[in-house]
């Protein structure tokens, strides 16, 4: 029974102290959506795509470009910001009326410049929360068209503090700004409208 116990004790105090996981969470420079985005469209037919778009200048302009913030008292790190936006904003041709094509060959089509100013993810005992800010830029045949400043968040449970809740956390709130950004696309490009000036619906 006193070896038991002292089995118990160790374990405890293991959990904490020294048994603390404090590596960083290291994240993939590749988004990964959450099942089907909800920009997803194919139109009756499957004609071609009447909207070129292309990924122009992404930019990190965060001061510390490695942290995304913390969970569990782990540093959440992402060495390639800037490679996982960029594959973020690539699955806008989910939309079967864009088509995402290289900058030199958007013709009459639409360059998006996007600057990431904040991304960040915290957590507590019971919940996560994860943030991503973003400017773009939407230019045409040379000049700019529209411009705005558009924020994904996300709020969940937090289960365990895992390096998977961190991943899925800050790629559910690219995918907010993705989705707002393409209902811009669609305004702009699709449509041939002018750009909405108030923020697409759940992005402030």
């Amino acid at each position: 029974m006193r070896m038991q116990l002292s089995l118990v004790a160790g374990g405890l105090a293991c959990l904490a102290t020294a048994c603390a996981n404090d590596d960083p969470v290291l994240l993939s420079s590749s988004f990964v959506p959450f099942g089907v985005t909800s920009w997803s469209h194919t139109p009756r037919g499957n004609p071609p795509a009447v909207c070129r778009i292309g990924l122009g200048e992404f930019v990190d302009s965060r001061t510390d470009k490695a942290t995304m913030g913390h969970i569990a008292g782990r540093f959440v790190r992402l060495d390639d910001a800037v490679g996982w936006m960029r594959s973020g904003f690539v699955t806008l041709d989910k939309d079967k009326r864009i088509a995402v094509v290289d900058a030199a060959d958007v013709g009459d089509g639409m360059l998006l410049h996007v600057t990431l100013l904040k991304s960040y993810m915290g957590a507590q005992a019971t919940a996560k929360t994860a943030n991503v800010v973003v400017r773009v830029r939407y230019e045409q045949g040379g000049a700019q068209v529209g411009e705005k400043m558009l924020r994904g968040d996300y709020t969940d449970v937090n289960w365990g503090s895992g390096d998977g809740e961190a991943r899925d956390s800050l790629n559910a709130a690219l995918e907010e700004v993705i989705e707002a950004t393409h209902k811009d696309v669609v305004a702009l490009c699709v449509n041939k409208h002018s750009l909405v000036k108030a923020p697409a619906a759940g992005v402030r």
